[in-house]
C-alpha cells in the first residue's frame, strides 16, 4: 500500500475516537460543542494532509519537468547545430566556398536571432499590466 492508498484508506475510514472529545458523563450544549470543536480538528488535520501529499506530488511533477526541459532545449540546440552544418554542407555543394558558407548560415542566425530579441521587446510591454494598473489607480 502506498503512501497516497493509506491516506485515501484514512480518509475514507470512521475517525478514531481521541481524547479530545468531551467526557461520556458530559451532556447538553457542552458535549455538543466539544463534539463540533473534535470533529473540525479531525477535517483540519486531514486537509493538512491533503495539502503535504499534492504539494510532494507537485514537487514531483515539477523536478521532472524542469529535467525534461532541460534535455529539450539541449536535443533542440543540436538539432539546430545539425540544421546549420546541413545548410552550410548544401551551400558548399553548390559551389560556395567554405569559409562564404559559414559566413552566410552565421549572418542568418543573426538575424534570426536580432528578430526574436526584437520581438521579445515589443511583447515585453504586455507585462506592465497597464489595463490593471489603470482600473486600480481610478477612483470610482
Amino acid at each position: 500500500m502506498t503512501a497516497g492508498q493509506s491516506a485515501a484508506a484514512a480518509f475514507t475510514e470512521p475517525a478514531p475516537t481521541t481524547g479530545d472529545s468531551a467526557p461520556s458523563g458530559t451532556s447538553g450544549v457542552l458535549g455538543e460543542v466539544s463534539g463540533v470543536i473534535a470533529a473540525a480538528r479531525r477535517v483540519a488535520t486531514g486537509l493538512v494532509d491533503l495539502v503535504v501529499l499534492e504539494g510532494k506530488r507537485a514537487g514531483l511533477a515539477l523536478a521532472w519537468m524542469l529535467g525534461l526541459g532541460v534535455a529539450a532545449g539541449i536535443l533542440a540546440v543540436t538539432a539546430w547545430l545539425g540544421l546549420m552544418a546541413a545548410a552550410a554542407l548544401g551551400l558548399m555543394a553548390a559551389g560556395c566556398a567554405p569559409i562564404l558558407s559559414i559566413l552566410i548560415v552565421v549572418v542568418l542566425n543573426l538575424a534570426a536571432a536580432g528578430g526574436a530579441a526584437f520581438i521579445c521587446v515589443k511583447k515585453s510591454k504586455q507585462l506592465l499590466f497597464t489595463a490593471t494598473r489603470r482600473q486600480l489607480s481610478t477612483s470610482p
